[in-house]
């Protein structure tokens, strides 16, 4: 797999497996576009995201911007559009992730967590893997 030239050296992390299984994340658009997978570090591009307390699971948080959030429990995704409250306006969709669609680890917040960096290769659009599945933003 190639990855795009501004993720940082050995990003994805070399224990990451490859992408497989269901998935859910929280998007923007119905049905889901380009710009609802736009990793965090092409959009804070000034964040210093090194400056925060590394997390426990391994993945350096600068490493984790270059990813994509992604759930395996649809709870997850639901109570995460709960508490934060710039995403209470965001679809929950749905998606079955291959190995031609990157990489992925569990990168859980805290115990039982299904949180999962999704790490997307060079040229791969993710959209038409992706689908809406609440009715509309909370």
């Amino acid at each position: 797999m190639e990855w795009p030239e501004w993720f940082p050296t050995g990003c994805p992390p070399a224990d990451a497996n490859h992408a497989s299984g269901t998935f859910y994340r929280l998007v923007g658009n119905d049905p889901p576009a380009p710009d609802d997978f736009t990793p965090g570090f092409l959009l804070f591009p000034g964040r210093n995201f090194c400056k925060r307390p590394q997390p426990t699971h391994g993945v350096s948080r600068l490493f984790m911007a270059c990813g994509l959030t992604v759930f395996r429990a649809k709870e997850d995704a639901t109570r995460m559009k709960e508490i934060v409250p710039r995403l209470r306006n965001k679809f929950l969709a749905g998606g079955e992730l291959m190995p031609d669609l990157g990489k992925i680890k569990h990168t859980p917040h805290h115990e039982g967590c299904s949180h999962h960096c999704w790490w997307v290769p060079n040229g791969m659009d993710p959209t038409h893997r992706f689908t809406v599945i609440d009715e509309e933003p909370a």
